[in-house]
């Protein structure tokens, strides 16, 4: 298994690394797979211990001196898993108004909501909560989801 190649990202892309972001459910399964198929075993075990490091998408996690990021699969002016990487990183240039957008995110609250039905048997009107970037990659966002559900089962 060979050491993964980051695709180099421009400038803009490279922007949308040093900023917090969340993911649906279905978008933390996915980039999860993903760490856990594409990339090899040293990279892997590096990548989720750098993503450990904060739990906290407010945090920024350091990947050299000076250079702050949140981002646990930027590696050398690129991303790790750039193929697969989740919509916030691809969507650069498309403003928070445009129709595309919204009928996307309206698509992945649903896949969201149903996989959530599917996983824990529980149904929602709404999608589950959204998890940081780190906690997708590390596998930390399951747990954040059993404690949602236990926060929801103690609520009147």
């Amino acid at each position: 298994f060979s050491e993964p190649q980051p695709a180099t990202c421009d400038k803009e892309e490279e922007k949308l690394c040093g900023k917090s972001f969340t993911l649906g459910l279905i978008e933390a399964l996915y980039v999860n797979d993903k760490v856990n198929i594409a990339l090899n075993t040293k990279t892997r075990r590096e990548v989720i211990a750098q993503a450990t490091v904060t739990n906290d998408t407010s945090q920024q996690i350091i990947d050299a001196p000076g250079s702050a990021k949140i981002c646990p699969l930027r590696r050398d002016n690129g991303c790790l898993l750039h193929r697969y990487r989740p919509l916030h990183c691809r969507l650069r240039g498309i403003g928070e108004n445009d129709p595309r957008l919204e009928e996307i995110l309206r698509e992945l609250d649903l896949l969201s909501r149903l996989v959530f039905t599917a996983l824990f048997q529980q149904h929602s009107d709404i999608a589950p909560p959204a998890v940081s970037c780190p906690d997708s990659v590390s596998g930390k966002f399951i747990q954040n989801y059993f404690h949602y559900l236990a926060s929801q089962k103690a609520s009147p």
